[in-house]
């Protein structure tokens, strides 16, 4: 395994994987035929290294591409919708011009011009809230109907940008000027592509090496102990009385009892199996310590093991996991960095990979230091122009700015002289007044020689000069001389509003004037004012193309500087990262930063959230020096996410390394005792999901003024319908108001925000929720999540609402048994379940055992019992109006007090 990877020849097979493009061509968008993949080998081998890239490389690019493909193709069916499945269609966009900001470089792209012209407002903020158009995402331009297309990834959506009705993008490929005269039709794929990006070059990189072969390809069953382990090597810990114990590593019959290490009896096999195979699949069911035992098993390898200049890897799938794993690494030691933007742990900031290299005196600081300075000046420079040139789209340019682009065809024109500049006269002026202008008309100048003459903002604060000075004058003059200022005080204001509502008119047309021809005359004066703006935009374009060029020269500097910083930093980084004993990443960062883990080398790598992860994310994470990979899941909650559904049931793509490991019966071990729920919980899940699954004896305290700590109300009220604008995303408000209810109930017992959990599984009903949450003032910091998004999560009290309730019998993904098992053990003391069981037991097998449980326990009806824990008084709960008033029929309120 530490064998290094060496390049092998490119094969001139188009259909090779290593020779398909990253980004979507024509021919994958519109040509079904051009799509070969097989399906995920599950059960058995696989033939080879390159068999299995090649296979991994392809269903993940499908699962990216197929989606887009399939919007594509309803949209060209069938332009006229107003909405269509898996992409986001902008009907009129134009590419402007290039962008800086925020050290990015890339394009700017009008968005909103279609509804410019059409003179429709939009606000394209609400993009932001929904996740469209993060940065990321991939976009494609076509003027064509896909004939040809442009790609690109969205580069900055901030909210200032959103306001104005564009975005950022970053072009593939480098693109031609002529694109700035196009009118493009713009699509964004729902499928985030930034993840799929990074691992499918990964897999293209990789050659006639990868880490654990002979268990990822060839599926050898049994593993052995690692290489760095021999027979005589001892590992040291301390028990629960703080004593030292040594014992020989491989030798495990030796080792202490469960108690010294503070573990259970399965965890305590799970440990000795991690630390004696190289590579080890662990899988724990709800509540039983998996991160606890990640922990464990980590800390004890950190007490023994050296870790220098090789720092042990640890890799989660969500950030909020690697935060928890690394905050309890802090307590064994502080030599940890984490890489990546998005913790949101206060502990953890200072082993920010930022931070720790802001500290970290490297050898290459120096020539950092002077290659970020070399960048800064230039994007200095940079903005600078760039102040220009949208100076340029936003006022009016002087005479002398534009006069050598004032051309119909190759004929240069002039303008005549008057008082106040030519440009303003000429484009605001009808009847060609040359009347002389006042004082307080002056130009406005700028950097590179670009003046300009009027503006939205130097009209404003002219009208409002001018009206304090008629108020000086009312206050400070005689009636006769005053009267006279006056008039030609309000004149002037009229002609400045005027030229002001003419400024904003043309403005918003800028781009469509720009393109359109203008009647040769011999004198410019004998232009209409349509064609007099039309021909100032066309000579303003003329002013922006040669800032442009002087743009590309700098953003061509800029491209090479920064393309040396980062040379320079991933030197430091790998510095700063050989000094730590501990590095963690997710398993998306560990694709992007692929090649500094390379280098790396990280020989002992731990990943939880293993189930959760497809295959080839996994894959991309490791490097070819590791020697001992031990993962820790369960395959029989959340499956991988994938865009495609077809892919994931017919072409196995859902089913994860750690699952098709277990499937293949490569040795594994499962941690058998949850110290999470009630042992009544569990007794949903067993044998229904887990075939054993005990509980250690937690006594946790009745839950305050509830009857039951388990129950299931079982309704006939159908979801929501009408007016949905996504079909995937179901409501039902009988459910969303019997949550909201129940959960202000309970807050009137005393409980807090934090112990009360609201779960669903549909996105829409979480939104719901939260709306009708928002009248209860006692639920503003009670979480209402989507179940998707709480798998490693819990709660003292559950409300769960299934929503799915319809006459077709519909149960969505709630037939899904991973989905089923996540939403069933979240919660430790109270669990209280909304939905429709008839219709759910008649979809599902694993409902009606489900239900069989529920009625054995007595825990399924139509009513809510709640009850007074001093006198054991109870009353029957048959609606939402009568939960929200109980306490005034009930003994509850002046028990309470």
């Amino acid at each position: 395994n530490t064998k290094q990877p060496t390049e092998k020849p490119i094969s001139s097979d188009p259909h090779n994987f290593r020779n398909l493009n990253i980004f979507p061509s024509k021919d994958d968008l519109l040509d079904i035929s051009n799509v070969k993949i097989v399906p995920h080998i599950v059960n058995g081998a696989y033939p080879s290294l390159e068999h299995y890239l090649d296979l991994q490389f392809k269903l993940l690019r499908e699962d990216c591409f197929g989606p887009l493909r399939e919007g594509i193709n309803k949209y060209l069916a069938n332009p006229l919708k107003r909405k269509y499945e898996n992409i986001r269609v902008y009907p009129k966009v134009r590419v402007i011009r290039a962008y800086v900001s925020n050290n990015k470089v890339g394009h700017l792209v009008d968005i909103a011009w279609g509804e410019r012209a059409s003179n429709i407002s939009v606000d394209y903020r609400k993009c932001a809230h929904n996740k469209r158009l993060m940065h990321g995402s991939l976009v494609l331009f076509t003027c064509d109907s896909f004939q040809n297309i442009l790609c690109a990834s969205v580069l900055d959506s901030s909210l200032d940008l959103l306001r104005s009705g564009c975005i950022a993008v970053s072009f593939q490929n480098p693109i031609s000027s002529s694109v700035y005269s196009e009118k493009f039709l713009m699509v964004e794929s729902e499928v985030f592509f930034e993840p799929y990006h990074r691992v499918l070059k990964v897999l293209q990189e990789y050659h006639d090496v990868i880490p654990m072969k002979k268990y990822i390809i060839d599926v050898q069953p049994e593993s052995k102990p690692p290489a760095y382990l021999t027979g005589n090597t001892t590992y040291t810990i301390r028990d629960h009385e703080s004593r030292e114990i040594t014992f020989p590593v491989v030798n495990t019959d030796q080792w202490p009892t469960p108690e010294a290490f503070g573990l259970d009896q399965s965890q305590l096999n799970a440990f000795k199996f991690a630390l004696t195979r190289e590579f080890a699949v662990i899988q724990g069911p709800p509540g039983t310590g998996k991160t606890f035992l990640g922990v464990k098993i980590a800390s004890t390898l950190l007490n023994n093991l050296s870790f220098q200049n090789n720092p042990m890897l640890i890799i989660c799938y969500t950030n909020h996991a690697l935060d928890q794993f690394l905050e309890a690494i802090l307590g064994i030691t502080k030599n940890v960095v984490r890489l990546g933007s998005q913790s949101k742990s206060k502990l953890l900031e200072p082993y920010n990979i930022n931070n720790v290299r802001l500290k970290t005196k490297s050898k290459y600081s120096y020539l950092f230091s002077k290659k970020r300075t070399e960048i800064e000046v230039i994007f200095k420079k940079m903005t600078d122009l760039q102040t220009v040139i949208e100076k340029c789209e936003r006022e009016v340019l002087c005479y002398k700015t534009i006069k050598k682009h004032l051309k119909i065809g190759d004929v240069l024109h002039e303008l005549d002289a008057c008082d106040e500049d030519a440009v303003l006269d000429w484009l605001f002026e009808a009847n060609n007044s040359k009347e002389r202008t006042d004082d307080w008309e002056k130009f406005l100048e700028y950097d590179d020689g670009i003046e300009t003459c009027f503006s939205e903002e130097y009209a404003l604060k002219q009208i409002s000069t001018m009206n304090d000075s008629m108020k000086c004058l009312i206050e400070n003059t005689d009636q006769i001389k005053g009267d006279n200022a006056i008039e030609k005080f309000q004149k002037l204001i009229t002609k400045m509003k005027n030229r002001l509502e003419t400024f904003k008119n043309y403005m918003v047309c800028a781009g469509l004037y720009q393109n359109l021809d203008v009647p040769s005359v011999n004198d410019l004066y004998e232009l209409g004012q349509d064609d007099r703006w039309k021909l100032y935009f066309k000579a303003v374009e003329g002013v922006k193309r040669e800032l442009t060029e002087k743009m590309n020269r700098l953003i061509t500097e800029h491209n090479a500087c920064s393309e040396e910083l980062s040379e320079v930093s991933n030197l430091i980084d790998e510095e700063v990262l050989g000094c730590a004993r501990v590095v963690g990443i997710t398993t998306s960062g560990a694709a992007s930063r692929h090649r500094l883990m390379d280098k790396l080398g990280c020989s002992v790598v731990i990943v939880e959230e293993a189930a959760e992860v497809l295959e080839a994310h996994i894959v991309a994470s490791l490097t070819h020096k590791c020697e001992h990979l031990i993962l820790i899941g369960d395959h029989k909650q959340l499956r991988p996410s994938t865009a495609h559904y077809v892919l994931a049931k017919k072409y196995n793509l859902e089913i994860s390394l750690f699952e098709r490991m277990i499937r293949n019966r490569i040795h594994s071990i499962t941690l058998t005792t949850q110290r999470r729920m009630r042992s009544n919980f569990v007794e949903l899940l067993v044998p229904v999901i887990y075939d054993k699954l005990d509980s250690f004896n937690v006594d946790y305290p009745k839950v305050k003024g509830m009857k039951d700590n388990l129950y299931f109300y079982n309704h006939s009220a159908w979801e929501d319908t009408e007016g949905l604008e996504d079909s995937w995303s179901h409501k039902n408000s009988f459910e969303a108001k019997w949550c909201v209810s129940l959960a202000n109930y309970l807050k009137l017992m005393k409980y807090d925000s934090a112990d009360i959990t609201i779960l669903t599984t549909y996105t829409g009903q979480v939104t719901l929720i939260k709306e009708m949450a928002s009248k209860y003032h006692l639920l503003s910091n009670v979480k209402v999540v989507v179940v998707d998004n709480y798998q490693g999560e819990e709660s003292r009290i559950v409300i769960l609402s299934l929503v799915r309730s319809n006459r077709d019998g519909d149960i969505g993904f709630l037939n899904a048994r991973n989905r089923i098992c996540v939403a069933l053990s979240r919660a430790k003391e109270g669990f209280y379940i909304f939905g429709n069981m008839n219709v759910l037991e008649k979809a599902s097998p694993t409902w009606r055992q489900i239900h069989e449980k529920l009625k054995i326990q007595k825990a399924i009806g139509n009513k809510i019992t709640v009850m007074c824990d001093i006198h054991g008084k109870t009353l029957d709960i048959r609606s939402t109006a009568d939960m929200d008033n109980c306490l005034d029929v009930f003994c509850l309120r002046n028990c309470r007090e």
